[in-house]
């Protein structure tokens, strides 16, 4: 099934380099709006950062971290590429840094901001540990049920009370981890045409690099499962 792209105006290039944010960052270009409407009209500028954080992930992950999101170009090359996966521009993403960086944090923002966007799509997280792909999923719901996140949403419509992986609009979120088997789950769109994607998240799929046995059966689950 081919994937149709929403239609939206999204002309700005792919972002490789921190040089090329200045121009083209989404982030930037929000600031540039934003910060002189809060110097005059803090209501009128909360207001348009709920509006601009479904289109800009970091103006949402400042609002929902509550105004405490310290961005750097880090934070700035990497949101740009979970907005491109957003509309389809790649479909995979490989990130690799140190730790302390942010990245789990913006993961799981990302996902949850994927949710409000279009809750009718499937995503799964992952990660070496169950305990610790299901502490991805618990953030993720928690983000989704804050009272903030419903005003940037407010067709958000929650979890089903008796299947807690599955959205009442039909989709899904589920916490795997390596050896986990995943029949009956996917991630992805649920129709051709969607507003958004649905992402399969590998947080730290070892706890280790010297774990031989567990970069063994790496590929083999992955391959079968994912």
């Amino acid at each position: 099934m081919e994937y149709i792209l929403p239609e939206i105006d999204y002309s700005r290039p792919i972002i490789y380099r921190a040089s090329e944010l200045e121009e083209h960052s989404s982030w930037r270009k929000f600031l540039r709006e934003f910060e002189p409407i809060a110097d005059t009209d803090p209501e009128l500028a909360l207001e348009f950062l709920r509006r601009e954080s479904k289109h800009c992930f970091l103006a949402f992950c400042y609002l929902m971290s509550d105004f405490k999101l310290i961005v750097v170009n880090f934070h700035e090359l990497l949101a740009s590429a979970y907005e491109d996966i957003r509309y389809m521009r790649y479909r995979n993403l490989m990130v690799s840094c140190a730790p302390r960086s942010g990245k789990s944090f913006l993961s799981q923002m990302f996902v949850a901001w994927l949710i409000g966007i279009e809750s009718e799509n499937f995503h799964i997280v992952s990660s070496y540990g169950k305990a610790l792909s299901g502490t991805f999923e618990r953030r993720i719901r928690a983000i989704t049920k804050s009272k903030e996140f419903v005003k940037i949403f407010p067709e958000f419509t929650g979890y089903e009370e008796t299947a807690k992986n599955n959205l009442k609009s039909g989709g899904s979120l589920i916490a795997v981890s390596p050896g986990s088997a995943l029949t009956g789950f996917s991630a992805g769109s649920a129709t051709p045409v969607s507003d958004s994607v649905g992402v399969a998240l590998i947080d730290d799929p070892i706890k280790s690099s010297n774990d031989t046995a567990a970069i063994k059966d790496l590929p083999v689950w992955y391959d079968e499962e994912m």
